[in-house]
């Protein structure tokens, strides 16, 4: 065997594995895009609109359809989805059972998630801050009165606070810590936080029918 077709055939091996590799490549490529495309779409939906994708999609949906008014507008019409409901930041539209999936792939969707109802829950929050004692303390305790709220401070250390028409008749005291001598607010911070004290005590008041 000559020196020349052992040459030849070495580069008939390089061609013939460089064109291997390059196969092997689109491959992976091919079988990679279809997952990191679900992965995308995924990542479009809420939690519970996947789940509800993964379950078969058998039931209808009302679904937010954010970008923007004017594009999320164009996708309603273009997907013949009946919109419910003009939002600043987009639209809520009726999906139809088994077409969540199409509105989830359309390539100019930004982002889905459901419309749904929120409902307060004051029954939870009124035992979490202890206001259902307002109305039993009395009968929890035979010595103790019903508790109002009447007499409890709120002490605010921050930048200070301006007496403001709102705060004037609430800030019992004003004490510099810095050694300045000035009890006036400079930064504002100070009477924010005093002012939303003061809006949350008067409406838990109101909400415990405890005015006092």
């Amino acid at each position: 065997m000559t020196h020349f077709s052992l040459t030849c055939r070495t580069r008939v091996y390089r061609t013939l594995f460089v064109q291997s590799a390059v196969l092997l490549a689109v491959a992976v490529s091919l079988v990679a895009a279809p997952a990191a495309q679900a992965q995308g779409r995924r990542m479009k939906l809420s939690e519970d609109l996947a789940k509800q994708l993964e379950q078969g999609d058998t039931t209808n949906s009302s679904v937010i359809l954010g970008g923007g008014q004017a594009k999320a507008l164009k996708i309603a019409a273009k997907l013949d989805l009946r919109v419910t409901k003009l939002l600043a930041t987009g639209v809520v539209v009726d999906v139809p059972a088994g077409r969540l999936a199409a509105l989830a792939n359309h390539a100019d969707v930004d982002a889905l998630s459901s419309d749904q109802d929120l409902r307060s829950t004051m029954d939870v929050t009124n035992k979490a801050i202890g206001a259902d004692l307002l109305h039993t303390a009395g009968a929890l305790a035979a010595n103790l009165g019903p508790i109002t709220g009447k007499g409890i401070g709120v002490v605010v250390v921050d930048s200070g606070v301006t007496l403001l028409p709102q705060l004037a008749n609430r800030v019992l005291l004003r004490k510099d810590y810095t050694g300045s001598k000035n009890v006036d607010d400079e930064f504002g911070h100070g009477t924010l936080m005093a002012g939303i004290a003061l809006v949350l005590f008067v409406t838990a008041a109101r909400m415990a029918r405890a005015p006092s």
